[in-house]
């Protein structure tokens, strides 16, 4: 099996995860150096009232700092999710050489800017996206089917659907 398709499919597992043990947007990240697990995170917005609590976020501030200048290469940020500029910008800080995502983030979704980033003096990961896209997609209208109302990453989750369908 592909590589990112294997990686994908466990941040997938780990995602629904947290839908129902954490009530949180089915995103959760897995940081792999060479063929290693580094770590993994599941957005927590919810449990840590932060907006800035992504699952990215979460795995590159868990990992201890001689990890990123040490472990073998490629170190890969795989996500369920399109990163935000926010997370795309630590994954830089951290040195990532790849970040492959699942499904396309509307509302903020950073992908589109590493391009523009040609000439800064880091090393600007390569970015690969669409990676098992309908099976987040899914995990998306199940979160939305299955959580309350009251949700209060309900609203974003509704706007994320509402744009990409319009985007197909």
């Amino acid at each position: 099996m592909n590589k990112d398709l294997f990686w994908m499919k466990e941040a997938l597992k780990f995602a629904e995860q947290g839908i129902f043990e954490f009530h949180e947007l089915p995103i959760a990240t897995i940081l792999v150096a060479g063929e290693k697990e580094i770590g993994r995170g599941v957005t927590s917005n919810v449990r840590k009232n932060s907006l800035v609590a992504h699952g990215e976020q979460l795995v590159l501030m868990n990992t201890p700092k001689n990890v990123f200048f040490t472990c073998e290469r490629p170190l890969v940020l795989y996500t369920t999710v399109e990163p935000c500029i926010m997370c795309i910008g630590a994954a830089i800080e951290c040195g990532v050489d790849k970040i492959v995502y699942g499904m396309p983030a509307f509302p903020d979704g950073g992908a589109c800017y590493v391009p523009k980033l040609e000439g800064v003096n880091e090393r600007i990961p390569e970015v690969i996206g669409g990676i098992l896209e309908d099976d987040v997609y899914l995990l998306l209208k199940k979160f939305i089917n299955t959580q309350d109302a009251s949700n209060p990453a309900m609203y974003y989750a509704k706007e994320w659907l509402r744009l990409y369908e319009e985007s197909k």
